[in-house]
C-alpha cells in the first residue's frame, strides 16, 4: 500500500497532536493559542479527572460541523474515557491468546509516560504512527484506536462474565448476544476496511491522473540519464581527479614560489650587470678613439719623421679603418735610435696581449719610410 507525502505529513501532524494526559499534571496542547488559558478552577476540574479519561483530536466531520466539546482549552479535541483493561482482565486475555497481555496490547499501565516535547520522544512516535498510518490511515485513528481497546475490554468483560456465569440470564443467551456482538464488531471493521481501501484507491487514482498531468522531461535535453552507479563512479572519478589536481596546484605553486625567486635572482644580476655595463661606458667616454692623423701629428712631433711619410699614413688609416693592405704596395720603416749606441734590436716581436708600457719622453731618434 502507498501513501502520498499529504497523508503521510497529516499522520505525522495527529500523532503530535495526540497526548496523554499524565497523572497530577497539567493540560498541553499545540493550539492552546485559540483561546485564552482556562482558569485554575477548570485546570483543576481537569487534573482531578486525568487518571480516568483522555483527549482525541476532534473527527473533521466535527470541525466541518463547527462542534466544540467541553472540558478542553481550545474545544478542538474530545474527551473520552480511558479505557484501562484492568488486572484480572489482562490475566484472561493472556490465557486466551497464550502470551503475555499486558506488553502486547494497548494499555496505560504497560509503559511509563513520556514527554511529547522530548523530541526523541517525538522522532520516535513519527516512526510508530507511520506503521500505523500505512495500514489504518490516519482519520480518527487516535478514536479509533482508544475504540479497539474498549471493545476489547468489553470482549473480555463479557468472557468473564459467562464463565463466572448469571442467574439473570441463561448461557445461551449470553452466548448469543455475544456472538451478535462479535459480528457487529466484524462488520463495523469490515465497513472501516472498505472504506479505507476506497480513499486508498482514490488517492491513487490522484497520484496516477497527476503523474500522467505531469509534463515529461525534454528528450533533448536530457537524451539518456545514466544508471545511479555510474553517477556514483563518476562522482568518485571527479573526486580522485579534484584530488590530483589540489596536488598538483600545490606543486605548481612551489614552482611558481621558485621560479619568482630565481627571477628576482636574474632581476639582480642583470640590474649588477647594467650598472656594470654603464660604468664601463663611461669610462670608454672618456677614452679617446685611435686616430691615424693624431697619431702622425704624434710622431710629427717627437721624431724627426722624413721619407714616404703619407704611405705611413695610409698604412695606419688602413689599420684605423680595419682594411687589407694593398698587395702592390712594398713599403719599408727604418726607425733610428740616435740616443742609443745602436739601432739593431733584433727582429720584431708582436706586442699582441702584453702589458701596455707608459709611452717614453720624447727623445731625438729618426723614423724613415720608403715605399
Amino acid at each position: 500500500m502507498t501513501l502520498s507525502a499529504d497523508a503521510l505529513q497529516a499522520a505525522s501532524t495527529l500523532v503530535r497532536q495526540l497526548q496523554m494526559i499524565p497523572p497530577g499534571g497539567s493540560v498541553r496542547q499545540d493550539s492552546s493559542f485559540l483561546r485564552p488559558a482556562s482558569s485554575p478552577a477548570n485546570q483543576a476540574t481537569l487534573t482531578s479527572s486525568a487518571t480516568s479519561t483522555t483527549m482525541v483530536p476532534a473527527t473533521m466531520r466535527d470541525l466541518h460541523r463547527g462542534s466544540t466539546f467541553a472540558g478542553t482549552t481550545d474545544g478542538l479535541a474530545r474527551v473520552i474515557a480511558l479505557p484501562r483493561l484492568s488486572d484480572a482482565e489482562l490475566r484472561r486475555l493472556s490465557s486466551l491468546v497464550g502470551g503475555d497481555a499486558t506488553a502486547e496490547v494497548l494499555h496505560p499501565g504497560s509503559h511509563r509516560l513520556v514527554d511529547p516535547t522530548d523530541f526523541r520522544v517525538r522522532i520516535a512516535i513519527e516512526r510508530e504512527a507511520l506503521a500505523l498510518a500505512q495500514v489504518y490511515g490516519v482519520d480518527e485513528l487516535a478514536l479509533r484506536a482508544m475504540n479497539t481497546v474498549r471493545y476489547l475490554q468489553t470482549s473480555i468483560q463479557r468472557v468473564l462474565a459467562l464463565e463466572q456465569g448469571s442467574s439473570a440470564q441463561s448461557d445461551s443467551a449470553q452466548v448469543a448476544q455475544l456472538r451478535a456482538e462479535c459480528a457487529q464488531l466484524v462488520a463495523n471493521f469490515a465497513s472501516q476496511k472498505t472504506e479505507y481501501e476506497t480513499n486508498v484507491a482514490a488517492l491513487e487514482a490522484a497520484h496516477a491522473e497527476a503523474m500522467l498531468n505531469t509534463p515529461a522531461p525534454i528528450s533533448a535535453s536530457v537524451p539518456n540519464l545514466p544508471l545511479p552507479g555510474k553517477l556514483q563512479d563518476e562522482i568518485d572519478a571527479l573526486r580522485a581527479a579534484t584530488g590530483r589536481l589540489s596536488c598538483e596546484k600545490s606543486d605548481l605553486q612551489d614552482q611558481i614560489l621558485a621560479s619568482a625567486r630565481e627571477v628576482k635572482r636574474l632581476q639582480e644580476s642583470r640590474d649588477l650587470r647594467d650598472k656594470r655595463i654603464a660604468e664601463l661606458e663611461a669610462e670608454l667616454a672618456g677614452v679617446q678613439k685611435f686616430s691615424a692623423a693624431a697619431l702622425m701629428d704624434f710622431l710629427a712631433g717627437n721624431t724627426y719623421l722624413s721619407g714616404h711619410w703619407k704611405r705611413l699614413l695610409e698604412l695606419l688609416q688602413h689599420y684605423q679603418e680595419d682594411h687589407a693592405v694593398p698587395s702592390q704596395y712594398r713599403t719599408m720603416l727604418q726607425i733610428s735610435a740616435r740616443d742609443e749606441d745602436s739601432d739593431d734590436c733584433g727582429p720584431y716581436v708582436s706586442q699582441k696581449g702584453k702589458t701596455t708600457t707608459p709611452n717614453p719622453s720624447p727623445a731625438s731618434g729618426g723614423v724613415s719610410s720608403s715605399a
